[in-house]
């Protein structure tokens, strides 16, 4: 005789794992969780909890290779599942978790693309004659709080004023900025790992954010809308009183790019990625830059910029070489 939880449809056990779960993820994560459980529910609605096996998940994201969704895509379908049925396990709906042997769907490694130091300059002067040609200035200001920093734009754009320390020179990273296409609203969520970090900044960023926060208190003053609560204190606000979409960022991103002949392919998050491999390069401990970027390990870290760590490694060796040379010359 089956027992109760034997007897759960899997649709009962996704609307529970939904409710209970995905309220904890950031707004935009929600909304991508709940779009792709809408074809999952298609393919197991139905079926009991405690009938589909490793075989069944296998050939559902199979076919969504098969239908050209990248690897990166079918992942996620795949990260969905396996949270989905641990929540299963752990509540005793089911014994074992059939996706835990299925293995992530190999993808092809990303080039970073990031600029030299002379490119970023022409970048940062591009923004800036921007700013002064449309007097807005808080675009520049983000895009080289990004530079500087190598923040994520979400976190960039969720910085209040209460985060700088002017006096100490760093920044509190503890946010990220998300709009809910669904809801039509921003919220602000925890960074990526959900991990606080202080990150410290130049003299010369401190002097931009400085001379900016003048700038937005006029703004401020202008505003045709009140700032929600939650906004108020952000520093990048638009002149409706709301906070700053990252879309129209991008939009004035590519702009700048165009004017300065750089590629186009350039993502702000390409920003990210330049600010760490010039401290790399600069021979900055790959320890500080994982803390700068906020990766959860080092390894991520190290991994992703291997291209720079082995240049350095190739240059180390050289200069071990030439260090015996000397040497044994003067044996």
């Amino acid at each position: 005789m089956k027992t109760k939880s034997e007897n759960l449809n899997f649709e009962n056990v996704a609307e529970e794992w939904l409710s209970e779960h995905v309220a904890e993820l950031s707004i935009n994560t929600r909304d991508s969780y709940t779009a792709r459980m809408n074809r999952i529910l298609d393919n197991f609605s139905g079926q009991l909890v405690a009938e589909i096996s490793t075989r069944d998940i296998r050939i559902f994201l199979k076919g969504l290779q098969e239908e050209g969704l990248a690897p990166e895509t079918t992942n996620t379908y795949r990260s969905i599942l396996s949270s989905l049925f641990a929540y299963a396990v752990r509540n005793k709906y089911v014994s074992e978790n059939p996706v835990s042997v299925i293995k992530q769907f190999r993808m092809p490694k990303k080039e970073i693309q990031t600029f030299d130091s002379l490119q970023l300059t022409s970048y940062l002067n591009g923004c800036k004659e921007l700013a002064e040609e449309e007097a807005n200035h808080g675009n520049y200001v983000a895009l080289k709080t990004a530079a500087y920093t190598g923040m994520r734009i979400g976190e960039v754009l969720a910085l209040r004023w209460s985060d700088i320390d002017f006096e100490n020179a760093t920044i509190r990273v503890a946010h990220s900025l998300s709009y809910s296409t669904k809801d039509k609203r921003y919220s602000l969520d925890g960074t990526k790992n959900k991990r606080v970090r202080h990150v410290t900044i130049s003299n010369d960023l401190v002097q931009t954010l400085k001379w900016y926060k003048m700038q937005w208190m006029f703004l401020v003053k202008k505003m045709r809308n009140e700032p929600e609560p939650t906004f108020a204190n952000l520093v990048f606000l638009t002149i409706e009183g709301k906070p700053k979409h990252r879309s129209y960022l991008r939009h004035w991103h590519k702009r700048v790019l165009r004017e300065k002949g750089l590629p186009e392919d350039f993502r702000i998050h390409d920003l990210r990625h330049t600010h760490a491999t010039l401290l790399l390069e600069l021979g900055e401990h790959p320890k500080v830059v994982q803390e700068r970027l906020g990766h959860k390990d080092i390894s991520v870290t190290m991994d992703m910029y291997t291209h720079v760590t082995m240049t350095l490694q190739k240059q180390t060796a050289e200069t071990f070489g030439a260090l015996m040379d000397q040497k044994l010359s003067n044996e």
